[in-house]
């Protein structure tokens, strides 16, 4: 599973948030650990991309979703909720 994780630390406390979760296909997982392969190499070898640096780009988010999630707003969901305590302290 591939999940994002935030950390806000404001001073005093720490405000921790994540990212909806999402499943490799089997197939790269095979490769990461057979070959030892990083993901990204996983994805060129499979046909998933020809960018080798895919992870700095849309990520395999952006990939898998045909570009309804990219990588950049898959950061920002872990953002948004760790930013939850701080908009809310009356709560936490």
């Amino acid at each position: 599973m591939d999940i994002t994780m935030c950390a806000i630390f404001d001073g005093k406390n720490f405000h921790l948030g994540g990212s909806s979760a999402f499943e490799y296909p089997k197939s790269m997982i095979d490769l990461v650990f057979s070959k030892d392969y990083e993901i990204d190499e996983a994805a060129k070898e499979i046909g998933f991309s020809h960018d080798s640096n895919i992870g700095e780009r849309e990520g395999m988010i952006g990939t898998l979703t045909k570009g309804r999630l990219d990588r950049k707003g898959y950061n920002k969901q872990a953002v948004i909720t760790a930013l939850i305590h701080l908009l809310n302290p009356e709560h936490y």
